[in-house]
């Protein structure tokens, strides 16, 4: 990438090759967690059901 730069194929204000690497990861993990007919779906581990008790608080009662 630097190459390029130096050689003017590229303007001086693109992104580095690391920025670019990792952006190209963030939307392919993005694509395998929502499209649940995707090729790689199969290998995320299950996704954990997680319930939450949220009965409210009995009156007059301070929690700190």
């Amino acid at each position: 990438m630097d190459k390029l730069k130096r050689s003017g194929f590229l303007p001086p204000s693109a992104p580095a090759a690391l920025a670019l690497a990792c952006d190209a990861d963030a939307r392919l993990f993005r694509a395998v967690i929502t499209d649940p007919g995707h090729v790689l779906q199969k290998h995320l581990p299950e996704a954990r059901q997680i319930n939450y008790n949220l009965r409210p608080v009995p009156m007059g009662l301070d929690y700190p």
